[in-house]
């Protein structure tokens, strides 16, 4: 069963997230600024259309903001409901990472963009995508 291990970092800005799965563990290690709504089992930058004491973020098109929510063996990462926001995931050897934020993301994964690499945006999606490693 996946578990999400938060780690609050002080120093980032304060919406900012990032996550890495690996296939072999079942622990999803996240980053979080002091701004990013921590829960069992989800976090979340954002606001939504529904009762907060019920965490439905990611059952809804009216989400405002990025998170992602524990459902079962699954983790839902959810984008906002406007084509203006967006989660980045990056693969490195057997691990997943994802962030908010591109450079993030790209931190976190231990890359760097170089003069003339391009990043290619090939789809924008609004909701929620699920994903499990293993």
């Amino acid at each position: 069963m996946l578990n999400i291990v938060a780690k609050r970092i002080p120093s980032l800005p304060p919406l900012a997230w990032a996550l890495r799965m690996t296939h072999d563990t079942d622990d999803v290690t996240l980053w979080a600024g002091r701004n990013v709504e921590l829960g069992a089992g989800w976090f979340l930058e954002g606001a939504w259309d529904g009762e907060y004491s019920e965490f439905t973020f990611d059952t809804t098109l009216n989400l405002f903001g990025t998170g992602g929510r524990l459902r079962g063996d699954r983790l839902r990462l959810c984008t906002p409901g406007h084509i203006l926001g967006r989660i980045t995931t990056v693969r490195v050897g057997h691990s997943w990472y994802a962030s908010n934020s591109i450079p993030f993301v790209l931190a976190a994964a231990g890359l760097r963009l170089s003069r003339g690499d391009r990043l290619n945006h090939a789809s924008a999606v609004s909701g929620c995508t699920v994903s499990r490693l293993g």
